[in-house]
C-alpha cells in the first residue's frame, strides 16, 4: 500500500473512500483518524472546524490534549476543492465510527493494509524520515500530534 493506490481512488464514487485517499495521500502529514472524526466543515465553537476560505482546519480536539490549546493545520488545495466540489457540510464523517472507516478502507484495498495509522507510519517512514531539517521535522511532528521523543521511539525500532 503507498501513494499510488490511493491517488487511483481520490475521485472513487464513494465521497468517503475519495475523501480518505485525499487526506492520506502524503501531501499534508498525516492526522489521526480521531481529528478528522471530530471534524466539521464551518464554524464550530467546539469540533475541529475546517476553515475553506482560509484552507486551515482549527483543530481543538486531538488525543495529546492540553487544556484549551488549540492548533492550526494547513489543508491542501486538492482537499479544500474536493471538500467544495462535492459540496460536504457539517459533520466531516458524520456517524461513521473508527472500525466503520476501517472496514471502508480494507473493503477499497482488499489484501492490502490500509488503515490510517498505517497511513501515519508510512509517511514517518517514507517522508518525515527522509527530512534533515529539524524544525521542518518538529513542525511536521507538531501537527501530527508528535514529539520527536515519541516517533524516535514508536516508529524507528
Amino acid at each position: 500500500m503507498d501513494y499510488a493506490d490511493l491517488k487511483a481512488h481520490k475521485n472513487d464514487e464513494n465521497v468517503w473512500v475519495a475523501l480518505l485517499a485525499r487526506i492520506y495521500d502524503g501531501k499534508i502529514p498525516p492526522l489521526r483518524i480521531g481529528d478528522w472524526r471530530n471534524a466539521y466543515v464551518g464554524d464550530h465553537p467546539t469540533l475541529n472546524a475546517i476553515d475553506l476560505e482560509k484552507k486551515v482546519m482549527v483543530r481543538r480536539i486531538k488525543k495529546n490534549q492540553e487544556v484549551d490549546t488549540v492548533d492550526i493545520i494547513p489543508l491542501n488545495k486538492s482537499l479544500i476543492k474536493f471538500i467544495k466540489k462535492r459540496e460536504i457540510q457539517g459533520s466531516l464523517f458524520a456517524d461513521m465510527s473508527t472500525t466503520q472507516i476501517d472496514n471502508l478502507l480494507k473493503k477499497t484495498y482488499p489484501g492490502k493494509v490500509a488503515t490510517p495509522h498505517y497511513f501515519r507510519s508510512f509517511y514517518t517512514v517514507h517522508t518525515l524520515s527522509q527530512l534533515t531539517d529539524v524544525d521542518e521535522i518538529k513542525r511536521q511532528l507538531r501537527i501530527m500530534d508528535h514529539t520527536l521523543k515519541i516517533n524516535a521511539s514508536y516508529y524507528n525500532k
